[in-house]
């Protein structure tokens, strides 16, 4: 082999992420690699003329003294020089044209794990994928076909005032279904929104009409205090209201464990944050169900999060809520009423069409800012973030 060869083989066996080493026919180490000796915590020259069992933490018991004796890969365990074990897989290779020299590598357990871990997450995925993909293409013929209905449906001449409202929320929600059907198929961020003027109280508005008649039934007074000079902001309804529809759900969960009806009451006023000027959106949404346990108000935004029933959900409704607000550059927290239930606080910013970005986040404390305010100069333009 010519020197220039030599030279690329050295170079190879140094940076490869596996340890190496090389051991003579006395099983005394010739070459070791800095991957090897990272495991270890040595230098390189440190282990050149050790006995390779030396770096065991003990002998082997599926390895002998002479390792250059048959192939495979065997567990072990490298002793490190702060005294720790190194959990690893060695593979052993004879030289035969290195008269009786052994090759070793060795490669860290964790390592190992860690990439068949990935392996099975990417496999599990490529399944997940197709499912999908499978179960998108089904939902999509679906909701064409409901919206067509209820197209055909509409134009009846006979059709009441109410029955045609009705259609209408169906075909809204169907129309909403389905572009978060898209949004599936496409791989688009579900939570991405899409900006655009809103007049948040008359979406609070719309998504109370839709709840209505389930709160009806369960017995649930809801009341609105929706501040008139309330400013619009630039914001994604789809993403608002789904906000909404979670935390009227929620409070109505919460009023039905306790007792046989109840009372919801929905505030929004506007703020100016810190008298600077940048004004803030809060919408407070206040049940008289039983309240929350202190010890778990730090954690009911947490994914899969939930002390209800698995069969009324997965616990992700109010940690989808905090990533949408965050989304929007808004705030959300819980808190407990002093005369029983609990509070669920949103804020939003007031977008300045001069600045066209919403101000910095800041957090307004329980009980302030519930005044009437002056309603900031100018309105938001439409812009798309997705």
């Amino acid at each position: 082999m010519g020197e220039k060869a030599e030279g690329l083989l050295g170079e190879v066996l140094e940076n490869l992420a596996e340890g190496v080493a090389i051991l003579d026919d006395r099983g005394q180490l010739i070459f070791a690699n800095r991957a090897l000796a990272q495991l270890v915590g040595r230098n390189p020259r440190e282990l050149v003329g050790l006995n390779w069992m030396s770096l065991h933490v003990q002998k082997p018991q599926v390895l002998t003294s002479e390792p250059r004796e048959g192939t495979g890969y065997q567990e072990s365990a490298l002793r490190h020089r702060n005294g720790t074990a190194v959990p690893v897989l060695i593979n052993r290779r004879v030289l035969h044209a290195a008269q009786g020299a052994v090759l070793l590598t060795f490669t860290a357990v964790q390592e190992t794990q860690d990439r068949q871990a990935r392996l099975q997450q990417m496999e599990e995925m490529a399944r997940t994928s197709q499912h999908v993909s499978s179960v998108v293409h089904e939902m999509k013929n679906s909701l064409a076909i409901l919206l067509l209905q209820t197209k055909l449906l509409s134009t009846r001449a006979r059709l009441t005032s109410e029955t045609g409202d009705g259609l209408a929320v169906v075909q809204d929600q169907i129309r909403r279904m389905a572009q978060m059907v898209d949004n599936l198929r496409t791989c688009a961020d579900p939570l991405e929104p899409c900006l655009e003027t809103v007049d948040v109280n008359e979406l609070i508005r719309h998504t109370v009409e839709l709840q209505t008649p389930q709160l009806e039934m369960d017995g649930i007074q809801v009341t609105t205090d929706l501040a008139a000079d309330l400013p619009p902001t630039q914001a994604d309804p789809w993403k608002l209201q789904q906000v909404f529809v979670n935390l009227i759900c929620n409070a109505r969960q919460a009023i039905l464990a306790q007792q046989a009806g109840g009372r919801l009451y929905i505030a929004a006023r506007a703020y100016s944050a810190n008298g600077d000027g940048a004004g803030r959106i809060q919408v407070r949404f206040v049940d008289s169900g039983p309240g929350i346990a202190p010890e778990l108000l730090s954690r009911i935004f947490e994914p899969f999060f939930s002390t209800k029933d698995p069969a009324q959900g997965m616990g992700l409704g109010l940690s989808i809520c905090d990533e949408i607000l965050r989304r929007h550059r808004g705030t959300i927290w819980a808190e407990n009423n002093p005369e029983g239930g609990a509070t669920i606080v949103l804020e939003l910013p007031v977008v300045n069409r001069s600045r066209e970005e919403p101000v910095p986040q800041v957090r307004a404390r329980s009980g302030q800012h519930r005044g009437l305010l002056r309603r900031p100069e100018g309105t938001s333009s439409r812009a798309c973030t997705g």
